[in-house]
């Protein structure tokens, strides 16, 4: 599987990314993230569904990178 990243920030409030396929769901708080390797090792390849949720967040920063 390839190496999936996540950086995030928020200035006040929550920020959280939630990747499902299938049965397979996980949840990681960006609201102040300096960054990580997101473990794919219980995702198969194909579509993954990616959804952030927010709560009173202001001043939002998301990156997102997929790497091969």
């Amino acid at each position: 599987m390839s190496a999936f990243y996540v950086k995030g920030n928020c200035e006040s409030g929550s920020l959280v990314l939630k990747m499902s396929q299938g049965n397979v769901e996980k949840e990681i708080d960006l609201s102040s993230n300096d960054g990580e390797k997101v473990d794919m090792d219980s995702f198969c390849a194909g579509l993954i569904k990616l959804v952030l949720t927010t709560k009173s967040a202001k001043n939002l920063k998301v990156i997102i990178s997929w790497r091969r």
